[in-house]
């Protein structure tokens, strides 16, 4: 959801297009938000609070942990702190939003054919690449 959030605002071609794209990987995966991960997030967010990870963030790494993924696609500059994590940031740090979207299509094509777990910013949604 944070991935279609981040892109609510482009043209509805624009949004209905990436948005098609990310849903049709052949290797999205939809987890249910149950309790271990409620109690993992809950653990991760005292632990990283003080990184700037938030309650969101510790839901996803949580996510994360329990598919054994390590790499991240997002420009949220918290999941940087944390050591144990890879991010991938397809955005540019003086670019706030996507003037184009090149670096977003072009991670999308990275992720069908990725060869590493990775996790999009997605919540509760998550979308592996194996």
């Amino acid at each position: 959801m944070e991935v279609a959030h981040y892109f609510r605002m482009l043209s509805k071609a624009q949004y209905d297009d990436l948005m098609d794209a990310l849903l049709s990987l052949s290797t999205l995966r939809v987890r249910d938000f149950d309790f271990g991960l409620a109690r993992l997030s809950v653990e991760l967010l005292g632990r990283y609070a003080k990184l700037g990870i938030g309650g969101r963030d510790a839901a996803i790494m949580a996510t994360m942990m329990a598919e054994g993924v390590n790499k991240i696609a997002t420009h949220d500059k918290a999941f940087r702190a944390v050591p144990e994590l890879t991010v991938i940031d397809p955005i540019p740090d003086k670019q706030r939003r996507f003037k184009n979207l090149n670096g977003f299509t072009a991670l999308l094509g990275d992720a069908r054919g990725a060869t590493f777990p990775l996790a999009f910013v997605t919540f509760p949604l998550f979308a592996p690449c194996a």
